[in-house]
């Protein structure tokens, strides 16, 4: 892999889903818009775009990580009746820093994760995944209103120089996802029955 690029995928089918060739580059966001909005075959798709999922068609990044809506890696430590600061903090934040790191992006610290809404929640994930100091980053933006969206976009594109991400979105959307201007690209993906 070419020091530039977090991530290489080479022309496979995943599931429902067959994706195309296509590189990210450190510093870029990459939009892959998808017709089919199935859940699991996206966190499969996430899993395996950032290799947590092993796969011959892949090469990412060792710092590379999916956001369900927390980096994957912490999953099995986050328990939704814990505060969001108690969250943050796995992350190596101490406490003091992860209740500011909260406060900055509007959210109370002492909420429990479980009433946070789906936007906090991947502003949240997006903020834990920067101070884990992940290089590349999977995450949907599926069931977000339109409001949520842009926030979400706003928040990972203010981390480009530090990360590059892989957002998977849909299709249909694609004209409201391009007139937001925050993807270096958009990659579309097909249900394996329209495959190339």
């Amino acid at each position: 892999m070419v020091d530039d690029v977090v991530l290489e995928c080479n022309e496979m089918q995943i599931d429902a889903f067959v994706v195309p060739s296509f590189a990210v580059s450190r510093h870029e966001m990459v939009g892959l818009g998808e017709r089919r909005q199935s859940g699991d075959d996206w966190v499969r798709l996430m899993a395996t775009l950032t290799g947590s999922t092993p796969s011959r068609f892949i090469r990412a990044h060792p710092s590379a990580d999916y956001l369900v809506p927390f980096p994957s890696r912490l999953s099995l430590r986050i328990d939704s009746r814990q505060s969001s600061a108690t969250i943050a903090s796995c992350t190596a934040l101490s406490t003091v820093q992860a209740e500011s790191l909260l406060r900055n992006i509007g959210l109370d610290p002492l909420i429990p994760l479980c009433q946070l809404r789906m936007t906090e929640r991947l502003l949240l994930g997006i903020e834990m995944a920067h101070a884990m100091s992940l290089k590349l980053v999977a995450l949907s933006v599926a069931g977000l209103d339109p409001i949520g969206i842009k926030t979400v976009l706003a928040r990972a594109a203010g981390h480009k120089p530090d990360m590059s991400f892989v957002c998977l979105f849909a299709a249909n959307h694609r004209s409201f996802h391009e007139s937001l201007r925050v993807f270096d690209k958009i990659v579309e993906v097909m249900p394996v029955s329209e495959g190339p």
